[in-house]
């Protein structure tokens, strides 16, 4: 643990370092396993979905999330 990063304010003046830092543990594992991780720390997180993934989601669909509209010119849905 870093003491420099104890503090908002140590961690506000190494905002950059941090970047850094969290891009590659980041860009290092599946958005998946991400979300994971940070849900089993205590840290609030979510996938963000591709629209594909969006559509499949079974609980917004569930929801009524997704509405059919008629395209004005091909008709189609």
């Amino acid at each position: 643990t870093d003491p420099e990063l104890a503090t908002r304010a140590g961690r506000s003046a190494r905002h950059d370092r941090l970047d850094v830092e969290l891009s590659a543990w980041c860009a290092a594992r599946e958005r998946d396993t991400l979300v994971d991780l940070l849900l089993g720390g205590g840290i609030p997180a979510a996938p963000v979905l591709h629209p594909r993934e969006a559509a499949a989601n079974l609980q917004m669909r569930a929801r009524g999330f997704f509405e059919a509209e008629t395209h004005p010119v091909t008709g189609a849905n």
